[in-house]
């Protein structure tokens, strides 16, 4: 067992840092929240189509996809309230 963790976990690291790149591509200014909708467009559509890339859209890839655009809206300091309603109307 512990010869596929190792590997998994580097994996996973490897996918976190490779998210945290594509997050500071996007900086949100929560001044202007609203007069940054196209900045938030952009940025969920490019990290919906990177964890379908990643997931090939398999089992859970939804789910996924909800937590990677909620981490995204937390590392800018996006109320959780807002981020919900944020992520809903981006996959919903």
């Amino acid at each position: 067992m512990g010869a596929r963790v190792e590997p998994a976990l580097r994996e996973w690291r490897e996918w976190l840092e490779y998210l945290a790149g594509w997050f500071e591509a996007y900086p949100l200014d929560l001044a202007d929240i609203e007069d940054q909708w196209i900045l938030w467009e952009r940025a969920a559509r490019n990290l919906i189509l990177q964890v379908v890339d990643r997931t090939g859209c398999g089992s859970g890839w939804h789910g996924h996809c909800r937590q990677v655009l909620t981490w995204f809206l937390n590392r800018w300091g996006v109320a959780p309230d807002v981020a919900r309603g944020l992520v809903d109307e981006a996959i919903g």
